[in-house]
């Protein structure tokens, strides 16, 4: 037996091709890496602009009233004298009635969770991303299941796929 290394039978080949399928394996991987860190990113920053709207320091600590709403629009009325009105549906048509040809434009902002200043419904922009925090997770973790399997099979650490 000799000790010279291009004559061991369980050396790997360390051809070029190996080594471009390595680097190329490589960079998917980390690739992979930043999505998900990506992905932990935006969902550590969506939890921490929605935990203020969704609980609450007094019983029952979760605000039921925000998720068992229905979302509400914010109407925003400006007249001819430059006065700024913002108020729910039910005001901007009292509003715009009392104003009459006074009346210079309006603008509707769709909210669905905590305050708005000067608004007299209750809501605010994180809510939207807030309530479709569930489905978005679960869609996120089975993808993420999806890849670690498909990656062991492809590194042979798994059992084949069917065939």
């Amino acid at each position: 037996m000799s000790s010279d290394p291009s004559h061991n039978p369980f050396a790997g080949d360390h051809s070029g091709i190996q080594k471009r399928e390595a680097a190329a394996r490589w960079g998917l991987r980390m690739g992979s890496y930043l999505v998900v860190l990506t992905t932990v990113a935006i969902m550590l920053h969506v939890f921490m602009k929605g935990a203020p709207v969704t609980f609450q320091s007094e019983w029952p600590f979760v605000n039921t009233q925000f998720l068992t709403e229905l979302p509400a629009t914010l109407h925003v009325i400006d007249d001819k004298q430059g006065n700024h009105y913002e108020t729910d549906v039910h005001g901007a048509d009292a509003i715009k009635k009392q104003l009459g040809d006074n009346f210079r434009s309006e603008k509707t902002i769709s909210y669905s969770g905590g305050r708005h200043p000067g608004a007299d419904c209750r809501h605010g922009a994180a809510g939207d991303r807030q309530r479709q925090r569930g489905p978005v997770s679960g869609c996120l973790l089975r993808h993420l299941l999806e890849r670690v399997c498909a990656q062991r099979e492809v590194s042979g650490d798994g059992a084949p796929g069917p065939s």
